[in-house]
Formats: C-alpha cells, sequence, structure tokens
C-alpha cells in the first residue's frame, strides 16, 4: 500500500502540537511531584514503577536513566516518603523488586483521577479507526523519543 504525502502545513502543526503536548505534560509532571512532595527525578521513578510493575533497581535506573547512585537515592527518598518498598525476591535472595505502596495508588487516584475522567470524555469522541491512528502515532512517537532524546544523545556520547 502507498503512503500518502502528508501536507507540510499539516505536519509543521502536528509537530507544533506535539512540542507544546510535551510542555503541558512537564507541567502535570511538576505539579505532581509538588502533590506528591517528591523531586522530580523521584516522581519519574515513581511513575515507570507503577505503569511497569514491580522492577529491579538497575531496571529502573536503566528505564530513567539514572546512574546506580542517583537511583539509590531516589529510591531512599521515595521509601522514606512510603511511596515505594523493596522487596526480595522469593527464589533469588540476591535479587530486589522495586514496587509501589497502596499509599502511591490513593495518591494517583487522588491527583490524577480528574484528569483522567476528562481525558477519558476526550476519548470517547473518536471512533476505533482514529484511536487505533492515535495509538500507533503515540508509540512510534514515544520510540522516537527513546532513541533521540537528550538521555540517548548523552548515552551515546558517553557509550
Amino acid at each position: 500500500m502507498a503512503r500518502l504525502q502528508p501536507s507540510q502545513t499539516l505536519v509543521d502543526e502536528v509537530r507544533r502540537e506535539f512540542r507544546l503536548l510535551t510542555t503541558e505534560v512537564d507541567g502535570v509532571d511538576h505539579r505532581a511531584a509538588l502533590r506528591f512532595g517528591v523531586h522530580r527525578t523521584d516522581m519519574r521513578c515513581l511513575d515507570v514503577v507503577s505503569a511497569r510493575g514491580p522492577l529491579t533497581a538497575s531496571e529502573l535506573g536503566r528505564a530513567v536513566g539514572l546512574s546506580s547512585g542517583g537511583t539509590s537515592i531516589a529510591l531512599a527518598r521515595l521509601e522514606a516518603a512510603s511511596l515505594v518498598r523493596r522487596r526480595h525476591d522469593a527464589l533469588d535472595r540476591r535479587k530486589v523488586w522495586v514496587e509501589v505502596t497502596e499509599r502511591t495508588r490513593q495518591q494517583e487516584r487522588d491527583v490524577f483521577a480528574p484528569m483522567g475522567r476528562a481525558m477519558g470524555r476526550l476519548l470517547a469522541q473518536y471512533r476505533d479507526e482514529d484511536l487505533r491512528v492515535m495509538v500507533e502515532f503515540l508509540r512510534a512517537a514515544r520510540a522516537v523519543l527513546a532513541d533521540h532524546g537528550p538521555s540517548a544523545q548523552s548515552e551515546a556520547a558517553h557509550g
């Protein structure tokens, strides 16, 4: 199937809106970190563990682009705030899993539920085929950001 050549005007508009969206997401992240009472880096860690489920500290560090020392510091702060807990693996006691606490889940509901409901109303206005296109775009855009964002460039320069 041949791909259509999109209008440069629309491509520019999508890029502009995507950039503005990322700015808004950054603002949401900042306000959420304030509500949770944690640093922005800690909030990134919390987001990843909450979204992906239990991870080891090294998996978490790779996911957020932190050194092992930076990951340890963030986890210590999150544990002190009772937002994550570490538990030993049942089969391999050397392996430690990081998981969110019920306190985190409750705070997520308090902080993000109103936005989630509004986003649900917005998405309900679209057909399934439109939503599939959105999912495809967002996945591809996330991959581009992961491959070309500042942390990827930093790793490439130091790798």
